[in-house]
């Protein structure tokens, strides 16, 4: 299978990038792709950068470029409070964005992007057999510190339960739906929100939480 697998920051992808074979850089414009092998499977890898528009951006550039079969977004996260707890391994269930609001017309629910379903449903049939909770994301360009950010917002979501909070990855969702690519999202919780001193804490456990999504996918691809 030919995959595509995407981190925002290269932290996030950096232990995937020493285990790939045959390691080859191409540059397509500005965006850079490594190349290579992980198990019996082609591997695309690259960095989209922090962002809804980053990732959308970057996951688009990787379909107009090589004929993928399937996509990976690894990384981490922030976790709500009391639903997970800190370095959780996390593979997405359904992906939203927390701020998107078009209910101006009634055939719109919180949430929903116009022409685009309520939420966007993630696969996790690769992981099976292996330990991970399966989860709801909710995504938006902040760095969120406080439940206060999102609370009103969360609550007006319809047949989606978020444990978890990022800022990319109803974004690489939506574009994996638009152009019909199965899409696997895998995250490890860096901070708990709300938490004191939690961006500080979110530094100190970056390259650990970073590590352990890379070694996750590791299991996975070197398996099948």
């Amino acid at each position: 299978m030919k995959i595509a697998i995407i981190g925002a920051m290269a932290i996030e992808i950096e232990e995937l990038k020493k285990h790939l074979k045959g390691l080859k850089e191409k540059k397509i414009l500005e965006d850079l792709f490594f190349l290579g092998r992980l198990g019996e499977h082609e591997i695309i890898l690259t960095e989209s950068h922090v962002g809804v528009a980053a990732a959308s951006s970057q996951l688009t550039s990787i379909i107009m470029s090589f004929d993928i079969d399937y996509v990976i977004n690894i990384g981490v996260c922030g976790g709500i409070k009391g639903k997970v707890d800190l370095l959780d391994l996390v593979v997405a269930k359904n992906a939203c964005y927390y701020g998107a609001d078009a209910t101006a017309f009634p055939e719109y629910v919180y949430g929903q992007i116009p022409k685009f379903p309520p939420f966007f449903s993630c696969e996790d049939s690769l992981a099976k057999g292996l330990e991970y909770k399966h989860l709801d994301v909710v995504s938006g360009d902040k760095f969120v510190n406080s439940m206060d950010m999102i609370a009103s917002d969360i609550k007006k979501l319809k047949g989606i339960d978020p444990s978890i909070v990022d800022m990319e990855s109803a974004s690489f969702a939506q574009i994996a739906y638009k152009y019909h690519k199965p899409i696997m999202i895998v995250r490890t919780i860096s901070d708990i929100i709300g938490e004191e001193g939690q961006a500080k804490g979110y530094r100190n456990t970056l390259e650990e939480a970073s590590l352990k999504s890379c070694k996750f996918v590791l299991d996975i691809l070197n398996r099948k």
